[in-house]
């Protein structure tokens, strides 16, 4: 059983290895860099949150007319009675 070769480059530890019969490289520091430096996601998150906003404003909203629409149906129910 053969190890893999390690070696430095650009302050990273790289290890190739032959998977499925192709050498590929894995540098852990290079995809944690590259998760840390790109925004593409951030986008999305800001979409939720403005959704997240939206969806709390009208749950609070609906609940306060809701509450004094029930009010306003009781007041009409006991004065038909």
């Amino acid at each position: 059983m053969r190890l893999p070769a390690i070696n430095l480059r650009n302050h990273n530890v790289c290890v190739d290895a032959a998977i499925n019969g192709a050498r590929q490289e894995f540098c852990p520091m290079r995809q944690i860099t590259a998760f840390f430096i790109d925004d593409a996601g951030a986008t999305a998150v800001e979409y939720a949150l403005l959704c997240s906003l939206i969806a709390l404003a009208l749950v609070v909203i609906l609940g306060q007319i809701g509450t004094q629409l029930s009010a306003e149906f009781s007041e009409v129910s006991s004065a038909l009675k």
